[in-house]
């Protein structure tokens, strides 16, 4: 660069730019004005971020990794080989075809409905332990007013599906 500035964050930068244009191609992202409003920046907050002139304080890099798919430390340094994170060695296991597909048809959602579907995994996965326990006599029957709370659940969870 001719104007000699140091730019300290500019592997960070690079890194941001790359994702933020892999995830725009591949229809995964919004617009950078409506990106940015997700993250609660502002455009030139996050082009600055690119140029590695300034980089996000904690709380933004929070949203703005889960905006792209990464952890705050892949952020930070880049992501890291399968593998390396306590959480890929805690997780590896062979994928299944029908877990393949699964993956496949989750990544085309858009983040929203990606969010709206995994609460409503979580719900119905909450809601089938509970039954099975039940049934299996490892709890006391469910009180009505706990039925009631689950009918709710689930009725805030189809809500959200609709929208």
């Amino acid at each position: 660069m001719a104007s000699g500035r140091e730019k300290p964050y500019a592997e960070q930068g690079k890194r941001l730019r790359a994702r933020r244009e892999e995830l725009r191609q591949a229809g995964k992202l919004p617009t950078l004005i409506a990106f940015s409003k997700h993250i609660g920046v502002t455009q030139s907050a996050i082009l600055q971020w690119e140029r590695g002139e300034t980089w996000p304080t904690t709380k933004k890099k929070a949203k703005l990794a889960e905006a792209l798919g990464w952890t705050v430390q892949e952020l930070d340094y880049g992501p890291q080989p399968l593998g390396e994170r306590q959480e890929d060695r805690e997780m590896l296991h062979p994928v299944t075809t029908r877990e393949a597909v699964l993956l496949a048809l989750f990544g085309k959602l858009s983040p929203d409905r990606q969010t709206a579907v995994l609460e409503d995994l979580k719900v119905e996965v909450l809601s089938i332990n509970a039954i099975s326990r039940e049934v299996a006599g490892e709890v006391r029957p469910i009180s009505d007013e706990r039925v009631a709370q689950h009918q709710r659940t689930l009725a805030r969870a189809l809500a959200q599906r609709k929208r």
